[in-house]
């Protein structure tokens, strides 16, 4: 590995100065625009996966264990994402909302049968796995319902 230098930084080291302030919020726009936009396939970020972007982004190496630090540092916490339908119209769902709901009829007294099915079916959404993003803002992943 001649000509190559990884720098390798710990806690309280240079990557905390008021110097590295840029670095830090260009870090929380990588992560803010998701790890499609960054060309991963994942969906969710990794702490490993975060530690290879600073690499590749800043020349720093850092451990994963050390990448939960720096994010939780810079107000970033692992959240599970909700889902959001892809194919949604947001005004057609506020408008679906504020729409009053009929009142309920009350059961007729006669004796009638109540019959119930089962319906067996496997949830084809795919699964949400937690990922980091900022505190206080949870993640939202479009899903087709299907």
């Amino acid at each position: 590995m001649t000509g190559m230098v990884r720098q390798v930084f710990t806690r309280g080291s240079a990557w905390e100065d008021r110097h590295f302030c840029r670095k830090r919020s260009a870090l929380g726009d990588i992560i803010e625009s998701g790890p499609e936009a960054y060309g991963l396939d994942s969906g969710f970020w990794t702490s490993p996966m975060i530690g290879r972007a600073v690499e590749a982004e800043f020349g720093v190496v850092f451990h994963p264990g050390h990448v939960r630090k720096l994010l939780a540092a810079i107000g970033f916490s692992v959240q599970c994402p909700r889902r959001r339908l892809a194919r949604a119209d947001a005004t057609a769902q506020a408008r679906w909302r504020r729409r009053p709901l009929p009142p309920l009829k009350k059961s007729q007294t006669d004796e009638r049968g109540l019959l119930l099915t089962e319906e067996a079916s496997f949830q084809q959404d795919s699964t949400l796995h937690p990922t980091w993003w900022r505190i206080g803002c949870r993640p939202q992943v479009p899903v087709t319902g299907q």
